[in-house]
Parts: structure tokens; sequence; C-alpha cells
């Protein structure tokens, strides 16, 4: 079975799931990355199969935008790349699944693997590398600029 991983957004998204896929190839499961375009590079200096995810010039007009990195405009800009993907995520995966069975482990943006998953019935594992995802009553994380409720 194809373990295929699919990490979309920043280095801080993808650079930790290179990280995954260097250590399940070294235990000899076969592996794949499907990142965006950006990454390919340092995907093919560790050595790793990788899968472009949309063009560079779509992840750098993404990045490029100032508001990314504004504490309440930046959620919106991210999202809109992450749905961006979501039909490319989709369409690979199902690819990906006539070859033969495969294990998907998606990060939180990777939006396209859950519609894989309902459409195909994948197995799909979600990776939260941000704990600002995870809501919590007791002790709720602070966002700069980003009021949450307790």
């Amino acid at each position: 079975m194809k373990v295929i991983f699919v990490s979309i957004g920043s280095h801080g998204d993808v650079l930790p799931f290179i990280g995954l896929v260097a250590e399940m190839r070294r235990r000899s499961y076969d592996v794949l990355l499907a990142a965006p375009a950006h990454f390919e590079a340092l995907a093919m200096q560790a050595r790793l199969p990788f899968h472009p995810l949309g063009s560079q010039a779509e992840y750098d007009d993404a990045i490029a935008d100032p508001d990314l990195w504004h504490p309440r405009k930046g959620a919106a800009l991210l999202l809109q790349y992450a749905l961006k993907l979501m039909p490319v995520v989709d369409a690979f995966l199902g690819q990906e699944a006539e070859r033969g069975p495969i294990l998907v482990v998606a990060s939180t943006l990777s939006l396209g693997a859950r519609i894989a998953q309902d459409r195909l019935g994948l197995d799909v594992i979600t990776v939260h590398l941000a704990p600002f995802i995870f809501r919590s009553r007791h002790a709720p994380p602070i966002i700069p600029g980003v009021p949450l409720p307790r």
C-alpha cells in the first residue's frame, strides 16, 4: 500500500511532512509527497518522490499578498489558496487510488483529501501542526488580534 502525504501551506506546513516522508521511506514504506510546486526542490534534495500541487506561479501569487500575514485577513487568503487546490488534490488522489490501495496523510489545509475520502472511501489521517486549530473551553488559544471566546 502506498502512503501519500499531502501538505498545503508554507514551509511550516510542508517541512514537517518532508521529515515524515523521509522517515517512512527510510523504513521501506512506499511513499509520495504531494505539496505546492514550490517545495519540489526541497523534496528532490531529500530524494523523495514528489507530486506538485498547482504551479509555482500560483504559490508565488498566494504568498505575495501582503495581507497573508495580517492577523485577521491572512486566514481568509490562506483558505482561498487551499480551496483553489481542493479539486487538484481530489483529482490527484483519485488517480492514485485507481493504481492501487493508498493511505492518505493530510495536513489541515488539504481539503481535497477530505473530498476524496468522502467520494472514494479513502482512508485519510489528518495531521494538525498548529495548536491553534484545537478549540478549548478551558484554555482557548491566544492569537494576537483575533479574539476567541472562552
